[in-house]
């Protein structure tokens, strides 16, 4: 009886605990998180390829159809109107012109409805209301709106539009429209706050609808637009005020993802905004979680399956619209990740949830840290002693100096705010300024520093010691030692980090070795032989599976799976071939085949090889960098003592820069990207 009673009392126990765990919440945590566990807000970033439209356009009508992003209207450059009905592959960045509208408009709203694309009414030579419907290439009238409208929106729930907002040329229009065809209409509801130019998404079953122009004037002048967050209900028929940004927004764009809700850019008056903010849908406040590359207003937003792309818009007014089609991607930090103590705001270990770990390094887009950084190419001597400064608008070298012998490489600091020549046979490292290209301050003594990279977190630099065999744990800015790691692994020089941040993976030119060190612990966790090999630079895919290997002996590209660390394949590319480089937008891999003069392309998504670009003349490509809007390959030319600019669009050689004493690791400068983990300017 008394073990039955203990029995019941052990049961009651378990089932209190997971009921009290299930009012508290599902998330795992059973007890009210400290501050230490919260978890930051997750960031919205400009990612993969920016691609580009046939003709620049702002305000236009952007619905995806079959997987393919098509923009109709909208305005042209001049502020004039254009009937372009146009198509952009978000997979190549190809673009088609498909046909015409029927009447030119601007500021208008649209849906799919089946396989039609419907435009909402609209501003021409004047406002109209007229419906426009396209399919199989032409366009035809699909009626008219109950009253002429421009500057609307219009927002999509299951098989219902709704039409929102506007100005009819004489007022603000209150009523809200249903339609389930696109061509009859009825009022499903009202604004608590009629406006114009706001920002709309759907989240939930519900429409948002964020700031917008109060005035009936086009002025934008402060106190005509609104900071409210609105939120209508289809089910109930009513819309209410649920919060406020904490400025008055106009002309910006709203974005649903991963089940979070961004507004983007906008005008707060007549200033352009290059903020992004989250707002949360069930308190109704906004946080400000980021910037982009630059400011802008009244650009598309269209989802294709998972992913959603910013199409056109405006950085100064209506008559200088941009071309452009960028990929928007979500990153969300994990939980207990640390604010590094350089100053910076980007957590070291946010990238495991990623699907691409270069999300954050796409074209332009810079860390506030860097923007005012000139643009310059810094190239190492390695059989010398200075560094050369190219500038790579006139494609001359502008500024030699002075470091110490052989420097090998030009390496980004963890918090992008100095570079550092790792002077090999000099025994130092010279730190050198971003913001006047030159060095500053006296050298470093550090014991041969082949190379550097940085622990993802920040927390360590790790000198590679290559004649030493020693991977130097150092402290990232007084650079004393935490620990030398010996590695039985002779000719250790290039590395690359798991997308977790946990471990990183050196490679080991004169043993045919890879050697994994565990980052917490600072040990060696592994080796792997690759037969007749000899490992150069080391790459990890976007996805965080496959570590591409350069291998200059075998003359191609070893992959080796990020989980089990074993050979799962090898790509034959060129002879010697040395360096890896992401493309900007993370889509492929350029090897460098030093001994065959050529560049090579892997697609990362095939894993096959797409291109081989081959340097006029022949040449000896080794280690560089991309630019930062991806168009340009920058690569030393080590046994020709020159420097290549190598377009990444066609493949083509734009320069060939001489530089004397086998130039080597040549760092482009400033790179995109939240952090640097060293080498060239490995960016995350």
């Amino acid at each position: 009886m008394l073990l039955r009673r203990w029995a019941a009392l052990v049961i009651l126990v378990v089932v209190c605990f997971f009921a009290i765990r299930g009012v508290l919440g599902t998330t795992g945590t059973s007890f009210p998180a400290t501050t230490s566990e919260t978890t930051a807000p997750p960031r919205l970033v400009e990612s993969l390829a920016t691609w580009h439209l046939p003709a620049p356009v702002s305000r236009a009508v952007v619905l995806p159809l079959h997987g393919q992003i098509v923009v109709l209207g909208g305005l042209a450059p001049g502020d004039v109107s254009t009937s372009a009905i146009r198509q952009i592959d978000p997979a190549s960045g190809s673009a088609t012109t498909l046909g015409q509208l029927t009447t030119a408009v601007h500021d208008a709203a649209g849906a799919v409805f089946g396989g039609r694309l419907v435009v909402f009414a609209g501003g021409s030579f004047s406002t109209v209301a007229a419906v426009q419907s396209f399919a199989g290439g032409a366009t035809s009238s699909a009626g008219s709106l109950p009253a002429a409208r421009s500057d609307l929106v219009a927002a999509s729930i299951g098989s219902r539009t709704y039409v929102l907002g506007g100005f009819d040329g004489t007022s603000l229009e209150r009523p809200i429209l249903e339609t389930t065809d696109g061509t009859h209409f009825q009022v499903a509801g009202n604004l608590a706050r009629p406006v114009r130019y706001p920002a709309v998404a759907v989240i939930g079953g519900r429409v948002y609808v964020i700031g917008g122009q109060l005035g009936t004037q086009e002025s934008t002048a402060t106190g005509a637009q609104t900071n409210d967050i609105q939120r209508f209900d289809p089910v109930t028929g009513r819309t209410m005020v649920i919060g406020h940004l904490p400025v008055t927004l106009g002309h910006a764009s709203a974005v649903t993802l991963g089940g979070e809700l961004f507004v983007i850019g906008g005008r707060t008056g007549s200033t352009l905004s290059d903020a992004i903010w989250q707002i949360d849908t069930k308190s109704g406040h906004a946080m400000r979680i980021g910037t982009f590359a630059y400011p802008r207003s009244d650009a598309g937003t269209v989802t294709i399956g998972d992913e959603v792309y910013l199409v056109g818009g405006e950085t100064t007014g209506p008559t200088a619209p941009l071309d452009t089609v960028v990929e928007l991607s979500l990153i969300r930090p994990s939980t207990n990740a640390t604010t590094p103590s350089s100053g910076t705001s980007v957590p070291g270990r946010s990238d495991s949830r990623t699907t691409n770990i270069y999300a954050a390094a796409g074209a332009n887009m810079f860390s506030p840290v860097v923007r005012h950084m000139p643009y310059r190419i810094y190239v190492p001597e390695s059989g010398g002693h200075s560094v050369d400064v190219i500038d790579p608008y006139t494609y001359k070298v502008i500024a030699r100096y002075t470091t110490a012998l052989d420097p090998q490489h030009v390496v980004p600091a963890w918090d992008l705010k100095t570079l550092y020549a790792t002077n090999d046979l000099g025994n130092s490292l010279t730190p050198i300024s971003p913001y006047t290209g030159r060095p500053e301050g006296p050298n470093i003594p550090v014991a041969d520093p082949y190379n550097m990279y940085f622990t993802p977190d920040g927390r360590y630099a790790i000198v590679v010691e290559e004649a030493k065999q020693i991977l130097a744990f150092r402290d990232p800015r007084t650079f004393e030692v935490d620990k030398a790691l010996h590695v039985n692994c002779a000719g250790v020089d290039h590395a690359d980090f798991s997308a977790d941040g946990s471990y990183a993976v050196f490679s080991c030119e004169f043993s045919g070795k890879l050697v994994k060190v565990d980052l917490a612990t600072k040990s060696v966790v592994g080796y792997l032989t690759l037969p007749g090999s000899s490992p150069q630079d080391v790459k990890l895919d976007p996805a965080g599976k496959i570590f591409y290997v350069a291998d200059h002996n075998l003359g191609g590209v070893w992959e080796i799976s990020a989980r089990t660390f074993k050979s799962i394949g090898f790509i034959a590319t060129g002879q010697d071939t040395h360096g890896l480089y992401p493309s900007r937008n993370a889509k492929d891999l350029y090897v460098t085949d030093r001994g065959a003069g050529s560049i090579t392309v892997i697609d990362f998504a095939t894993r096959k090889i797409v291109a081989t670009w081959h340097i006029p003349g022949g040449g000896s490509p080794d280690m560089g960098n991309v630019s930062p809007d991806g168009k340009v390959l920058w690569v030393s030319g080590r046994y020709d003592d020159c420097v290549y600019a190598i377009s990444t669009v066609d493949g083509h050689l734009i320069a060939k820069i001489p530089v004397p004493n086998m130039p080597h690791g040549l760092a482009v400068w400033p790179q995109p990207g939240r952090y640097s983990l060293g080498h060239t300017g490995i960016m995350r």
